[in-house]
């Protein structure tokens, strides 16, 4: 018996294995070749048939079956097998002719094979179905089919800086459709290695909302670090193309950035002439010599505009205006005509642009010497309307024929180049006022925001950190990139505390630890108390997930946390200079700012999108942002008026007040005045320059400067 149990297991456990591997075999088969699926169908239904024309026939030659079948012309007496199968057939592909038969044994076959033809062509519409459907979505998923474009403009990757990025492209082809340049509308081309539904339907939002009116933009899928996916899209017959950088990869976007390069380089022809091909730009910061050619980096400069808008309010509203094409920007012009004149005089040849330095051999010289003149091959840097003063104006071209016969080496004049006596002894100075930063969130950009907190802040400066990281974590970040740049924090020290940004009690514990190290801090010896700066930033935590979705939750905490500070500072009556929150959607940061008008925003992605578009557009244009935006060299400051107002008057116009800040050193480009109910009003380039200004001491003036 024991025996017989046993074979009777083995032979079970056989039937198992043999059942497994007749299920792995459709399997795989199925999985190899998708139209067994059919085969297969077919076959059930054709046994389906067989059987059924077994039933009729069965039923007709046991005497059970009279007359017609179901009416459709075959009788049930001396009934074949074909004319059997026939008439299951029948029963099947039609809904109502089971419902003519009329003995009881042929309804009941009719009933049988009726349902079976019903579950069978079910299956099959079901499948036919699924399968163009599942056809279609990996169509219309992968863009499969191959760019036919040409001058169209590329953009591998995905980031916040996208958005803003498209904007600014559509208005640069508007422009180049006034200046006859460009017609029609700019073909854009989003390429992408993974899922982007979210940010493909951010883009079709702006479509439909109108604000791309002179782009048509498409999407790919494909892999960033192949050459087949970039010459599906034509990149070799596109006039730029855009390598955004991964916002959540950070130093591994620097390798995929050099793969998206060498992938570029094999699909354009890295063999040929360098200076042939489309422009290319990337975002990142360590490529320019090895890209060459016609290819310029990017450098990520997100963390210094976070750190010099938190620290001068009303900042980043003046680098969005310099950045866009519909106001004042930045223009760099050559004007070969006017070689010789020096730059004092050129300062002053401009009526409706301020002149604010000179391009030489690649250096960019902010406000040189006076008596600096223009030689052959220097541009001049002009912030006026996008692609205005293409022509010298006529007094200044008229100057320069009157003093072709003068003497050029007039020995008052310094070298080209090197700046007079007043600027040799003026020293830079660094801001020795101590500060207390509060920082709240965490991310891996935060070290670099240290670094550059530390050129700015005075000596003894402290920084608070409040985020739900743990303090190891977070020190190990800052250690690694202290250790990878070789730059240590000198003048400001790094206090940590861990808590919920979105908790009432977190928030106060931080006040109170603040409160208590600025009453530790003292006063300075001129008697100034420590100024409290706040900044809250989106959190590492509140960003993942999905593109689209990640950006609207970080935004919704942002805002939240921020007013919650708002309300806790009051509350415990800390004195605070500026609360700035970082904000992804500028219309939510306006909402806020008009709500609560002690919150400020800051849009850094847009701010990061507007200027790769400038360079994207005009490829020097990065080395006069990067200087503007170091902290070694010369910088945009909001200044108060009254520094500019002598003991006798005030400048009465902008004129005036450009002579006044040339005294000074410093390139006046514009104020902020306060308008009736608080909101304060920014103006870069004032045209008529001889306009009353009417500022008073509680105004701003925007002055290009290195102090």
């Amino acid at each position: 018996l024991a025996r017989k149990a046993q074979d009777r297991k083995t032979a079970a456990e056989e039937q198992q294995r043999l059942f497994e591997w007749c299920v792995y075999q459709v399997d795989i088969a199925l999985e190899q070749y998708p139209l067994i699926y059919f085969v297969i169908l077919a076959a059930v239904v054709f046994i389906w048939v067989c059987l059924g024309g077994l039933a009729w026939w069965t039923i007709a030659k046991l005497g059970l079956k009279k007359g017609t079948i179901m009416g459709i012309g075959i009788t049930g007496r001396g009934l074949t097998f074909p004319n059997a199968m026939w008439a299951a057939w029948s029963c099947m592909v039609s809904g109502s002719n089971h419902t003519k038969e009329v003995h009881l044994p042929g309804r009941l076959v009719a009933v049988v094979v009726a349902l079976g033809g019903l579950v069978s062509y079910s299956v099959m519409t079901g499948t036919i179905s699924a399968t163009i459907k599942s056809r279609m979505e990996r169509l219309r998923s992968t863009h499969a089919s191959r760019v036919l474009e040409a001058n169209h403009v590329v953009i591998a990757g995905t980031n916040a800086h996208l958005l803003p990025l498209l904007k600014q492209l559509s208005d640069s082809h508007g422009f180049a459709i006034k200046d006859r340049r460009a017609s029609g509308t700019q073909a854009v081309l989003l390429l992408n290695d993974k899922d982007s539904d979210d940010t493909e339907a951010s883009v079709r939002s702006l479509v439909a909302q109108g604000q791309l009116p002179r782009l048509r933009v498409m999407s790919r899928r494909g892999n960033l670090a192949s050459s087949s996916s970039y010459s599906n899209v034509a990149a070799q017959k596109a006039s730029k193309i855009i390598v955004l950088a991964n916002d959540d990869k950070g130093y591994e976007a620097d390798a995929q950035a050099m793969s998206s390069l060498l992938a570029l380089k094999s699909t354009i022809g890295g063999s040929g002439d360098p200076e042939e091909g489309p422009d290319m730009v990337i975002e990142v910061s360590l490529l320019e010599r090895l890209g060459g050619g016609r290819v310029s980096c990017v450098e990520d400069l997100t963390s210094k505009l976070l750190v010099q808008c938190a620290r001068q309010p009303g900042l980043s509203k003046v680098y969005r205006k310099l950045m866009t094409h519909t106001g004042p920007v930045i223009n760099v012009r050559a004007y070969p005509e006017l070689r010789g004149l020096p730059y004092a005089e050129l300062k002053h040849g401009f009526p409706e642009a301020v002149v604010c330095g000179i391009i030489r051999e690649g250096r960019v010289l902010f406000n040189p010497s006076p008596g600096l003149e223009l030689e052959e091959g220097d541009q001049l840097m002009l912030i006026a309307l996008k692609h205005s003063h293409r022509e010298a104006p006529p007094q200044l071209v008229a100057r320069t024929a009157d003093s072709d016969g003068a003497d050029k080496g007039r020995s008052g004049r310094p070298p080209a180049g090197r700046p007079d006596v007043r600027r040799a002894l003026r020293s830079k100075k660094t801001a020795e006022r101590l500060e207390h930063v509060l920082m709240v969130g965490w991310r891996s950009t935060i070290p670099e925001m240290l670094q550059e907190l530390d050129k700015y802040m005075g000596p003894g400066s402290q920084v608070t950190i409040l985020a739900e990281t743990p303090v190891q974590e977070r020190e190990k970040v800052m250690a690694a990139k202290f250790r990878r740049t070789g730059v240590e924090l000198q003048r400001i020290k790094v206090n940590h505390l861990t808590g919920m940004p979105l908790s009432r009690t977190d928030m106060r514990r931080a006040i109170e630890v603040v409160s208590h190290s600025l009453e530790g801090q003292g006063a300075t010896p001129s008697g100034e108390h420590p100024a409290l700066s706040v900044i809250v930033l989106g959190d590492r935590d509140w960003q993942a997930g999905t593109a689209g979705s990640s950006t609207v939750s970080s935004d919704k905490r942002v805002i939240f946390s921020s007013l919650l500070l708002e309300d806790v500072l009051k509350q415990t009556e800390v004195p605070f200079t500026t609360l700035i929150s970082e904000v992804t959607d500028r219309t939510l940061g306006k909402q806020l700012k008009a709500s609560r008008t002690a919150v400020g925003y800051i849009s850094s992605s847009e701010l990061m999108g507007l200027f790769t578009s400038q360079v994207v557009e005009h490829s020097y244009l990065r080395t006069v942002w990067t200087q503007l935006l170091s902290a070694y060299g010369h910088e945009i400051y909001i200044k108060d008026f009254s520094k500019y107002c002598s003991e006798r008057c005030a400048p009465a116009t902008f004129a005036d007040l450009e002579k006044r800040a040339s005294e000074l050193g410093e390139v006046a480009i514009g104020y902020i005045t306060t308008k009736e109910g608080g909101k304060r009003r920014t103006v870069v380039n004032p045209v008529p320059k001889t306009a009353e200004l009417n500022l008073t001491e509680a105004d701003g003036v925007i002055v290009i400067s290195q102090t």
